[in-house]
């Protein structure tokens, strides 16, 4: 059973170290950034000098100077004014790996969430600069899971089965996604619709294929490709491997690969554009 750990943090008087010292919480906190409850660094090594031995001391930064965050770490452990690093700002990956190049001490990094539909976008924006194309691969479902990738994504392409439930179902997932863009996130757009497991032997398959392009074809793209259906595909799943592992020269891998180079142009028009 993992164990619960207490933080008392804000502490900026001596009366607030001899409560705490009484209490014996695993740690406290010292504030430096701006704030009503900021400390000086030589306040924060004179309240440390009276915190009991047995609690550690969290320093609590907003975008502070790394200098001034490895003053108050110390070179070596008597000159510690704070045993943890907590910080609160915009400070990304590049700032915390040069951090810890530099300090032994523990690194918490808080991340500001204004909703749990927004969790994944907090995490996605630290990482974002080190791709140029970040894609994510939903199950067909509207789940939070889902919404939180609606929340931080640049566009989205709907895939529907050729068949009757799933186009009955994109209705919905369009509607979700405008009141996504209302709400939380009004960059997304809609890449398109690409239209999969289509069986070309069947009038079935053509029959939905015409009634989408006829029901959003004209608010919405219909990518031109689409993809077959196909037992090879099926295997890959199942053996969780790429199709163009498994079956490079496939009539899916093919379509994949049109597809492909459909989105590129696509998305090369509209730069020109």
């Amino acid at each position: 059973m993992k164990t619960c750990r207490l933080k008392i943090c804000g502490l900026s008087r001596f009366g607030d170290i001899l409560a705490a010292n009484d209490i014996l919480p695993d740690y406290i906190g010292f504030v430096f950034a701006e704030s009503s409850r900021k400390v000086t660094p030589d306040k924060a090594a004179q309240l440390r000098r009276e915190l009991d031995k047995r609690i550690r001391a969290v320093g609590v930064f907003v975008n502070a100077p790394m200098e001034e965050i490895l003053e108050l770490a110390g070179h070596r452990e008597k000159e510690r004014v704070i045993d943890l690093i907590q910080l609160h700002g915009d400070e990304d990956e590049a700032y915390i790996r040069q951090l810890k190049k530099h300090t032994p001490l523990p690194v918490i990094k808080a991340v500001r969430v204004r909703s749990r539909e927004q969790i994944l976008k907090q995490y996605v924006s630290l990482i974002k600069d080190k791709y140029d194309y970040i894609i994510i691969d939903c199950m067909p479902s509207l789940s939070t899971l889902t919404i939180n990738v609606l929340s931080c994504a640049d566009s989205v392409m709907i895939p529907v089965q050729a068949a009757y439930l799933p186009v009955k179902g994109l209705e919905q997932l369009i509607k979700t996604i405008s009141k996504v863009k209302r709400h939380l996130n009004p960059k997304i757009e809609i890449e398109g619709i690409l239209i999969t497991m289509v069986d070309g032997r069947t009038n079935y398959a053509k029959d939905i294929t015409t009634m989408l392009r006829e029901a959003y074809g004209r608010n919405i793209k219909i990518f031109e490709n689409h993809i077959p259906m196909s037992v090879r595909a099926q295997e890959a799943s199942t053996q969780g491997m790429s199709i163009f592992r498994h079956d490079p020269k496939g009539k899916v891998a093919q379509a994949y690969q049109t597809l492909t180079e459909e989105v590129i142009g696509s998305e090369k028009w509209c730069k020109q554009y």
